[in-house]
């Protein structure tokens, strides 16, 4: 029989009650009001992740800018793990990347068009290059 190698402890105690975390049945969350430094200046922020991955690993993809890619990194703030495929602004940034109708600077201009079923088709914006999911998917992008 195989044993757990830890176990939580659902007595912990959190040292500070206003640290920007809270403690759950033995589990750490980050919080809105969680420190973390920025890896682009450096500064402390308060901030979270996406409820699944920490803030810190989240901001990774900020070391790969200057790289030899393309990388662009866009927070959405109050996005969740999941719940962000379904997320008009992640659709808007994503179509504008896809078909370079903006500026990586410039805030996000709202979605036009219908979004039905969730994540979009990008035929609109790609014309040929993709094509209607057979599951009736569709985006305007």
């Amino acid at each position: 029989v195989n044993k757990p190698k830890f176990v939580l402890d659902s007595s912990a105690k959190l040292a500070s009650e206003d640290c920007g975390y809270k403690l759950e049945d033995g589990m750490i969350w980050e919080t809105a009001d969680t420190p973390q430094k920025d890896l682009r200046t450096g500064k402390t922020v308060h901030k979270s992740g996406d409820g699944t991955v920490p803030y810190w690993s989240l901001q990774q993809a900020h070391t790969w800018v200057g790289s030899k890619h393309e990388v662009r990194v866009h927070e959405i703030e109050g996005g969740e793990h999941r719940a962000i495929l379904n997320d008009k602004r992640f659709h808007q940034f994503l179509c504008d990347f896809l078909v370079r109708q903006q500026p990586p600077d410039e805030p996000l201009r709202p979605i036009t068009g219908k979004v039905i079923g969730g994540i979009g088709s990008l035929k609109a914006a790609l014309g040929d290059v993709a094509q209607d999911s057979d599951q009736g998917i569709s985006s305007n992008c």
